[in-house]
C-alpha cells in the first residue's frame, strides 16, 4: 500500500493536472502524504495567466479545483505540496492573497494549517 506519493513530471502542467490527479486519487486512495510539481509548459504551450483575459481567476480557480480533490478524496491525506516550476514570479499562476481568501470562505471540515507563495502550496491536515 502507498501511503507516500511525489512527482515531478513535466507534462504536469496546470492545464492537465486536474485529469492526471483525478486518476491518481482513484488509484491511491490511502495516501497521506502527496507532493507534484506543475510545469508551466509542454510542448508548444504556455500558461501565462495575464496574457488571457481574467487569468488571475482562472488560475485560482484551477489551483483550488486540485486542492478540493485532495482533500475531498483523501480522507486520510495530512500532507499536500504543490510547487511551481519554470515559472518567472512575474507570471507566476499562483496568487497567493487570493488562495488564502478563497480556503478561508470553503469550510474545509478538517483544520489545516496553509503556507502559500508565487511558488509554492503546503496544506497540513
Amino acid at each position: 500500500m502507498i501511503r507516500s506519493f511525489g512527482s515531478n513530471n513535466c507534462t504536469l502542467t496546470l492545464f492537465n493536472a486536474e485529469d492526471i490527479c483525478k486518476l491518481l486519487v482513484d488509484q491511491l486512495t490511502n495516501l497521506k502524504k502527496f507532493w507534484f510539481t506543475i510545469h508551466d509548459s509542454y510542448g508548444d504551450f504556455d500558461w501565462n495567466p495575464y496574457c488571457i483575459i481574467d487569468g488571475e481567476n482562472e488560475s485560482t480557480k484551477r489551483i483550488l479545483n486540485l486542492i478540493y480533490l485532495f482533500i475531498n478524496h483523501l480522507q486520510e491525506l495530512f500532507s499536500l505540496k504543490i510547487y511551481f516550476c519554470q515559472w518567472t514570479s512575474k507570471h507566476t499562476p499562483c496568487f497567493p492573497y487570493r488562495i488564502r481568501r478563497e480556503l478561508y470562505h470553503w469550510l474545509i471540515n478538517r483544520s489545516y494549517r496553509l503556507q502559500c507563495s508565487c511558488n509554492m502550496i503546503q496544506i497540513w491536515l
